[in-house]
């Protein structure tokens, strides 16, 4: 399917994982990432305009499984990730909607009533 993205690229991109000293929100499922929980931190500026995605475990993963499989399609690295927040819209289309859904290891904690908020179903 390849993710197009005009050959246009981020004037700034920089990712690291970063350890919750609070509660955050998944920029991609929207559940809690919960104190003391690894998530991957992206800070970006495209087109000038300056985004921070904050990107729980389970989703992180789901969006390397996308990855590798527009890679072995024949995608290129550039085009191969699907665009940030568009993560639930693409899990159906690659069948790891289900695996989401039912890991939610992550959303244990005070917040667990609340963690499928959000959830596109």
């Amino acid at each position: 399917m390849c993710f197009c993205y005009d050959d246009e690229y981020a004037e700034l991109y920089r990712e690291k994982d970063v350890k919750a000293r609070k509660q955050h929100k998944c920029s991609e499922c929207y559940r809690p990432i919960i104190k003391g929980e690894t998530y991957q931190y992206i800070f970006t500026i495209f087109q000038g305009d300056v985004s921070v995605f904050k990107i729980c475990p389970v989703c992180r993963d789901k969006r390397q499984k996308i990855h590798d499989i527009e890679i072995s399609h024949g995608c290129r690295e550039n085009e191969a990730w699907p665009p940030f927040g568009a993560l639930m819209e693409y899990l159906d289309e690659y069948n790891l909607k289900a695996a989401v859904v039912a890991d939610s290891e992550h959303c244990k904690g005070e917040n667990a009533n609340s963690a499928n908020e959000g959830l596109v179903e």
